[in-house]
């Protein structure tokens, strides 16, 4: 343990440990309790590497919390130190401290008013005055800069739509049907916060990228979604020649490569195994994962017929897709969906019911659930509604799906709305806001937050419906939501 009180990293930061106090160029910088105390065991032991396990186990030893916890923490440090190499990211194995220690003393301590702090500050946190006369000590950073980028816990992976143009046509479904295999592998090998298939095409959509999009369209994307990773890729080519161009979209950058096989699926393969190398995650390439080229199709154009908002040929195509593979539960939610959407409740309620004892120990299981929850809602039955959302909510905590943890937040809100349950219905919404936060959704976020202008309107709460209209035009601004709110 160190037993200096100032750590002074470069010339830019300096970590008080007694006052639990940062400054980031001599301006302090509001930092949660739990964020200094992770900061501070991770400089305590520079170049070491500590596991995700030992931080959960020593930083949030008194509350229960899992890994996302701690990810949204080391993204937290990363922002308000401004440097994101000083804290390494080590696949599988933890984070480590990336520069050398060392002190010196008689460091003069600035006693005029602090300037104004960088990010908001947390509740009840507290700036010190620094004592005249105090020994500081200094951390000199050796950059150690990696030659290569590897995608570090931050944020979703959105996977976009494959551009399409082989020689012969005739291959449109690839465009969504080997993006939904890429998504659904990865899913599979439980790579952390990968988006689901109809998210990614929102996101698409939202970011105005056509069908043949350009890589430097894809900026827009991070800003509508907030992920961490965003891959592009083309599949061109022709019988037994085939070529993939991929662009694995970082914030700070990008890598590119092209591949070449026989076949599509060799090839999805091989782009899957390079976003697995990347996310630090091993993943299988059974064949038996691989759908056949029949479904594939069928389920590509059922998506692109809800894209365009056709529920009615999404549904005819997705009936057929169910006779053919029955046992599959995302056949049966996007057939729910499209029922939905059309009003035919009754069907709905009947395939979502069915689908429910098929898929107990499926991944879909909870937004089955929740499905089943809408249902019940627009029905107007309320107590089996709130009783499908327990379990949906239960469920998706298992599995770590935050959008649907989302999802079952602001829909358990419209229900306590309509049973005049205020309080209640508010504490859920701010939960929404909490999950749709963790994965860095601000369309979602924003929707949510005019579920609580409404609920505040109801109530003639006149204060609160401000301070949210303005956090809306804040998230509206800031991610060119436009027309989406």
């Amino acid at each position: 343990m160190l037993e200096y009180k100032v750590i002074v990293a470069s010339e830019n930061i300096k970590v008080d440990l007694r006052r639990q106090t940062l400054l980031v160029e001599e301006a302090p910088v509001a930092i949660r309790p739990k964020a200094f105390a992770l900061l501070r065991a991770l400089i305590e032991h520079p170049f070491k590497i500590q596991t995700k396990e030992y931080f959960l186990r020593t930083i949030w030893d008194d509350v229960q919390v899992d890994e996302q916890v701690l990810f949204q923490t080391i993204r937290e440090l990363r922002q308000l130190l401004g440097d994101a190499q000083l804290i390494l990211t080590h696949p599988r194995k933890g984070y480590s401290w990336n520069a050398e220690v060392s002190t010196k003393q008689d460091l003069a301590t600035p006693t005029e008013p602090s300037p104004p702090c960088r990010s908001p500050s947390s509740p009840g946190f507290f700036y010190g005055l620094a004592a005249a006369g105090a020994l500081l000590f200094s951390l000199i950073l050796i950059a150690a800069w990696p030659n290569t980028r590897t995608l570090s816990e931050e944020g979703p992976v959105l996977v976009l739509p494959i551009k399409e143009s082989i020689a012969g046509s005739g291959q449109e479904w690839m465009r969504v049907g080997l993006m939904d295999q890429i998504i659904s592998q990865l899913k599979d090998a439980q790579v952390p916060l990968v988006l689901d298939t109809d998210y990614a095409l929102a996101a698409a959509r939202r970011a105005q990228l056509s069908g043949d999009y350009r890589t430097e369209e894809v900026s827009r994307v991070f800003v509508v979604s907030g992920a961490s990773l965003v891959v592009e890729s083309a599949i061109s080519g022709s019988v037994d020649e085939y070529r993939l161009d991929y662009w694995l979209h970082f914030v700070g950058g990008t890598k590119r490569g092209s591949l070449f096989g026989q076949s599509p699926n060799a090839l999805t393969q091989q782009l899957i195994q390079r976003i697995a190398d990347y996310t630090g995650t091993p993943i299988s390439t059974d064949p038996e994962l691989i759908k056949t080229d029949l479904h594939r199709e069928l389920l590509a154009q059922a998506m692109e017929f809800m894209d365009q908002a056709l529920m009615a040929q999404a549904s005819s195509v997705l009936h057929s897709l169910s006779l053919l593979d029955p046992h599959n539960p995302v056949v049966d939610r996007l057939l729910i969906e499209a029922y939905v959407h059309q009003g035919r409740l009754e069907e709905a309620k009947v395939q979502a019911e069915g689908a429910l004892t098929k898929s107990s120990r499926s991944d879909e299981h909870h937004k089955l659930l929740y499905w089943r929850s809408v249902i019940a809602f627009r029905q107007g039955e309320m107590e089996v509604a709130l009783s499908a959302l327990d379990q949906a909510e239960t469920t998706a905590s298992q599995t770590k799906d935050w959008l649907y943890r989302a999802y079952a937040a602001q829909l358990r809100a419209q229900i306590l709305m309509q049973k005049d349950q205020y309080t209640e219905a508010e504490s859920a919404l701010f939960k929404g806001i909490e999950y749709h936060q963790m994965i860095r959704c601000p369309l979602g976020e924003a929707l949510t937050r005019k579920q609580l202008i409404e609920l505040y309107a109801r109530q003639g709460n006149l204060t609160s419906k401000k301070a949210q209209t303005l956090q809306v035009e804040k998230l509206q601004a800031d991610h060119n939501l436009g027309a989406w709110l």
